[in-house]
């Protein structure tokens, strides 16, 4: 008789900004984290145009981001 060999499962989250991900669905990744799944996060932006920098600051980190 042949093994199955048992498949992890994987999870994707793609946020907006860091923390989204958290206040989303935090609960449900720790839940599933725990149950062995990988769970992987892709952030589309930093988060540093909702920073209080001044505008030159700001055009800076945007331009080092690049």
């Amino acid at each position: 008789m042949k093994k199955i060999k048992k498949q992890t499962k994987n999870i994707l989250v793609v946020a907006a900004h860091p923390d989204d991900e958290i206040l989303g669905c935090g609960g449900s990744l720790y839940k599933y984290s725990l149950k062995g799944y990988n769970v992987n996060i892709v952030f589309m932006t930093n988060g540093v145009s909702a920073r209080s920098l001044t505008n030159k600051a700001m055009l800076f980190a945007i331009k080092e981001r690049k």
